[in-house]
């Protein structure tokens, strides 16, 4: 029998930033992949939109780290460090325009980093019986990678996601961005997305030597201790409470017992940061991730925050 797991632990904790108010609308409408598409359609060089965009996520963190939002948790005030990660950072210009110079500002690798995550929260579960299958379902790609037996990281791989067949959804708005996309509504599109992840997942098993015990499963939406999904850009799955079972389900290859940890795509990225700093033997510091695809995700990390029984 499959067994469902809520991933995640103490010392990271996901945050909702992409609906908050900057300059009179919501964040991702300006630090999202659509805004980049529209200026990069427009003729503006993409040296130029990438510059400005690490500008905008730039001021984005800096008025987190001033606690100016008051929707948001105070205890993320001040942070130490901050780390970008996600598409928008492969735009051309965003490197240059953010400055790694100092020690408190770094882009992560997708590759690297992916896996990272995941032999992070292999390590909090201590499932590590077989390989592991680890999932990043962006809102832009999907990246799987495979930690073996030992936890030794393998090739990450990235299937881009089809728009034509996933056009986007504006949770804010309750509504397609075009209807014209997809006339046929929410259940087609539950569907389409469970065959996109289920297939990624699936080829890649089929390249992989040593049997899968573990799933980590990452998803670009809110999810709750029981999984339920929440909206995001590739639908309203809200409506869906059986997402996670539906997607692990339709993949081929998987043991008849496998365990699957699902868990926010942004508490991934902020995992292996957690992972980073303990490495480095940097406890007691914090930092904020922020994870820049459709619309932004985030992520708080606190090595000094205690982990319970994980």
């Amino acid at each position: 029998m499959m067994e469902l797991v809520r991933g995640g632990c103490a010392q990271v904790q996901p945050l909702e930033v992409w609906n908050l108010d900057v300059g009179g609308k919501p964040i991702w409408r300006s630090l999202g992949a659509g805004a980049v598409e529209s200026r990069l359609d427009s003729g503006e060089l993409p040296s130029d939109v990438g510059r400005s965009i690490a500008d905008l996520a730039l001021r984005f963190a800096e008025k987190l780290r001033r606690g100016e939002f008051e929707s948001m948790d105070d205890t993320i005030e001040g942070y130490s460090k901050l780390y970008f990660c996600g598409g928008l950072t492969r735009v051309a210009g965003f490197r240059s325009g953010v400055d790694e110079s100092t020690d408190r500002c770094w882009i992560m690798d997708a590759a690297r980093d992916v896996l990272a995550g995941g032999r992070q929260v292999i390590r909090e579960y201590s499932v590590l019986s077989g390989a592991a299958m680890v999932v990043d379902v962006g809102q832009t790609a999907i990246k799987t990678g495979v930690l073996d037996r030992g936890g030794t990281a393998k090739r990450v791989r990235r299937f881009e996601r089809p728009w034509s067949r996933l056009p986007v959804w504006l949770a804010s708005e309750n509504r397609w961005r075009d209807s014209r996309q997809h006339p046929s509504g929410q259940s087609v599109q539950v569907e389409r997305l469970v065959e996109f992840v289920s297939r990624a997942v699936t080829e890649g098993l089929a390249k992989t030597v040593e049997p899968i015990s573990t799933l980590v499963l990452a998803l670009p939406c809110e999810l709750g201790e029981k999984l339920e999904p929440g909206a995001c850009s590739y639908g309203d799955w809200t409506r869906v409470p059986d997402l996670v079972t539906r997607i692990a389900e339709a993949i081929e290859g998987l043991p008849s017992t496998p365990q699957v940890i699902a868990l926010n795509d942004a508490e991934l990225a902020g995992l292996a940061v957690l992972e980073l700093l303990e490495g480095e033997g940097l406890q007691g510091e914090d930092a904020l991730v922020l994870s820049l695809g459709f619309g932004p995700g985030a992520a708080y990390v606190d090595t000094g925050a205690s982990n319970g029984d994980g």
